[in-house]
């Protein structure tokens, strides 16, 4: 048996709580993703879920030739009115129209800020884009502003 010097003692201890403590660290990481894994896989039940609702109010033969989709059917369930996206971000006020250039020397920050909103809303309503999406507008409780 070997004798050990004053320097050695307590070494054990402190290599104890290091590795203590790496190892609650990692089994913490562990616990955090597999709650990441089911929320993401909750999530993509939820999506597949409403994609498949959505498809049964789908008329199939000229969806599948690329033709149309019916959303009709979806508005007269819900005693509602078809709209198109650009239309419907415009009666609310959404404009793509860009900001006054000379905005850009007095305020530079506001200016980029006030570019980025109307590029998004640009994007939203383009013809041809986003903005030809379908809407189904149905009023509850008050009278419907379209």
């Amino acid at each position: 048996m070997t004798h050990r010097t004053r320097g050695e003692r307590g070494s054990i201890s402190i290599w104890l709580a290091v590795s203590s403590f790496v190892m609650m660290m990692l089994v913490g990481l562990a616990v955090d993703l597999g709650g990441q894994v089911h929320a993401k896989q909750r999530a993509h039940n939820i999506a597949a879920e409403a994609a498949r609702t959505g498809g049964e109010q789908v008329q199939a033969a000229p969806a599948i030739k690329g033709e149309y989709v019916a959303v009709d059917a979806v508005a007269g369930r819900v005693s509602g009115s078809l709209l198109r996206q650009r239309d419907a971000l415009r009666n609310l006020g959404v404009s793509g129209e860009r900001p006054d250039l000379g905005l850009a020397t007095t305020e530079p920050a506001a200016y980029v800020r006030d570019l980025a909103r109307a590029s998004e809303a640009a994007e939203l309503t383009a013809a041809g884009g986003l903005g030809d999406f379908w809407w189904v507008v149905s009023a509850v409780g008050v009278d419907s502003p379209w």
